[in-house]
């Protein structure tokens, strides 16, 4: 195929392949603010979203030398976006995971904005225990499959083939673990 075939976008990664760096300020002009309100929603903080977006175009650029243009560039540009931002929600939610167990004063220190009292603190840290009791009582495979699908965010083919059984199988056993927990869960919701 000749190079006139492909979209614009395209035709400027294959430059920026064969090394013509300008190539990149005109993918990054070209797509800088659709990719940051794209990273933004699915993170909800503007600054994150623009140093997302930052590392997803010098992603984009240490990639070049391997890019081909099998589908749009968007396409793989917010591909990308979506993994980034994938890690990012991850290391966030371990990050307030493991200072859920630091002590309710050192807590308060660093979540002064999203907690005000004491009695807050005390009560999000019994309803997380309470939601671990609920999920480390599930039996074995069930406790596997939320980890892996809620906690790990995985998709329903990669637990599969972790669990080594069917993508249906996977679902219905979701499914099960999903009922056997929702009347334990709005048991500390409501508390």
């Amino acid at each position: 195929m000749q190079v006139q075939q492909f979209s614009e976008d395209v035709q400027s990664m294959l430059r920026l392949k064969e090394g013509r760096d300008k190539e990149m300020e005109v993918l990054v002009s070209r797509h800088q603010r659709k990719l940051i309100h794209f990273l933004e929603r699915m993170v909800v903080d503007r600054e994150v979203a623009e140093d997302l977006a930052q590392e997803v175009f010098l992603r984009v650029y240490l990639a070049r030398h391997k890019y081909e243009p099998v589908a749009e560039f968007t396409t793989w540009l917010f591909c990308i976006a979506a993994n980034q931002a994938r890690k990012y929600i991850t290391r966030e939610r371990r990050f307030y995971d493991e200072i859920s167990t630091v002590s309710p004063r050192a807590l308060h220190r660093y979540s002064v904005e999203r907690v005000k009292t004491p009695e807050q603190l005390a009560l999000m840290g019994e309803k997380r225990r309470k939601v671990r009791a609920a999920i480390h009582a599930l039996p074995e495979r069930q406790r596997d499959a939320i980890v892996l699908h809620r906690y790990e965010e995985r998709e329903y083919a990669e637990i599969a083939s972790r669990m080594a059984c069917s993508v249906g199988a996977v679902k219905s056993l979701l499914f099960r673990t999903h009922s056997s927990l929702r009347p334990r869960l709005m048991e500390c919701v409501a508390t």
